[in-house]
């Protein structure tokens, strides 16, 4: 089928298809399989998509078609929205991969306007349903605008996924505009996994504008609030360096900020800047760090970042570690940093059945344990932490069987070394200040 504004079924490599919408109103439903505005079903020509101005009342794609995009096995999209307001794209439900609300193959670039909801479709199967991405890009660069709601698809079947708020499998830069919702899909089924909010596939940028809430998708897995998707095929880089993210809540097992659920790639967190509200891991996944049986990790925080609440998930650390992950490497050189472990984890440190070390040079620190634990809780350290402080201005608590700085519990010793900084630490329960 045919796009409802764009090229026809088919359009061969030879064919190329402008669109440019400054002005007026427009509706656009795509034909079986086609674009709402863009491309159909199996073009390979190119299709280039400006937005400048006017309102987009709808962009619905056709079965597996995109809102605003290409049809189902298309090719050659690119997307520019510099204005306007679109307030409904979106992707048509499939039987297997669903379109996405808005899809760029090469470099989408969002620079101004406002985008009132853009939302994956559903992918239904008996086997392996696939939701379709609120916005999906390459490689995409959000320098302004407004993106009021950017929703993935649902997916149901087994080893079932679903589709990403914020999408994109190459580089994703955040400079400006404002997100104030971006959320995963969720997935019924054996073996589903649920999407992440904003999530990066291999690079991650932010270095400017709002963020008001990032949530991962529920199902067996989840992903991310900010970061990668359920057992990622890649390892990824976040740097955050500006801007306010007000929430990123992981899905089922997903970091707040990080990994997602049952990752065997390496997640590296770089935060120099910026403010984070809250950063909440889910279900086994650390507030920043990895997630749930996450791969090794490095997390290092320095400049004038702040982080005002950060929480680990059940059996989770707030920053370090998720629940059975590989090693997490945190490294702490400034910054303002408050940080509460979940059930027998670490505030800053390791998950339950996980590792982790510490370093910690310089910075405002306030790392608690979880006073509601069923077992040991340390402010800082956790099962087998190495601890090494130099500097900072350092508040640490732990609960139960949880040092201050050191141990969680008995026989999980820690090795930890101070030269500097000033140190209040709490041990209640059993267990020390320091030691453990």
């Amino acid at each position: 089928g045919g796009a409802g504004i764009g090229s026809g079924s088919r359009a061969t490599g030879n064919t190329n298809t402008n669109i440019t919408i400054s002005g007026g109103t427009v509706k656009a439903k795509g034909g079986d399989n086609g674009a709402g505005i863009g491309s159909g079903s199996m073009a390979t020509g190119n299709t280039n998509i400006t937005i400048s101005g006017g309102t987009i009342e709808e962009a619905v794609g056709g079965s597996t078609g995109d809102g605003i995009g290409g049809g189902n096995s298309s090719r050659n999209i690119t997307v520019t929205i510099q204005g306007g307001t679109i307030k409904k794209a979106q992707g048509g439900n499939g039987t297997g991969f669903a379109g996405h609300g808005i899809h760029s193959d090469s470099t989408l670039n969002i620079s101004g306007g406002t985008i009132v909801n853009a939302q994956g479709g559903n992918g239904n199967s008996s086997r392996s349903g696939t939701g379709g991405d609120g916005i999906y890009s390459k490689t995409m660069e959000i320098l302004g605008g407004i993106i009021q709601k950017a929703i993935g698809g649902n997916a149901k079947g087994n080893t079932c996924t679903g589709g990403s708020g914020i999408h994109s499998d190459g580089t994703l830069t955040i400079s400006g505009g404002e997100i104030q919702q971006a959320t995963g899909g969720d997935s019924t089924g054996n073996s589903g996994k649920g999407g992440t909010g904003i999530r990066g596939d291999q690079v991650v940028n932010i270095a400017g504008g709002a963020i008001g809430s990032a949530k991962g998708g529920s199902g067996g897995s989840g992903g991310a609030g900010i970061g990668t998707g359920a057992s990622p095929a890649f390892d990824t880089e976040i740097n955050i360096s500006g801007g306010t993210i007000t929430e990123a809540i992981g899905g089922t097992g997903g970091a707040g900020i990080g990994g997602g659920a049952n990752s065997s790639k390496a997640t590296t967190i770089n935060i120099t800047g910026g403010t984070i509200k809250n950063a909440t891991g889910t279900d086994g996944g650390a507030g920043i760090g990895s997630g749930y049986i996450g791969g090794s990790s490095t997390v290092n925080i320095s400049g004038d970042a702040e982080l005002k609440d950060v929480r680990g998930g059940n059996l989770a650390a707030g920053i370090g570690s998720g629940y059975g992950s590989d090693k997490v490497d945190v490294v702490i050189d400034g910054g303002t940093i408050n940080a509460t472990g979940g059930d027998s984890a670490a505030g800053i440190g390791s998950g339950h059945n996980s590792r982790s070390s510490v370093i910690i040079k310089s910075g405002t620190v306030n790392a608690a344990g979880n006073k509601h634990s069923s077992d040991g809780s340390s402010g800082i350290g956790g099962n087998y932490t190495d601890v090494t402080i130099s500097g900072g201005n350092i508040q640490a608590t732990g609960y139960d069987t949880g040092a201050g700085i050191g141990g969680s519990y008995s026989g999980d010793s820690s090795k930890i070394t101070i030269t500097g900084g000033t140190i209040t630490a709490n041990g209640t329960g059993e267990a020390p200040a320091i030691g453990g």
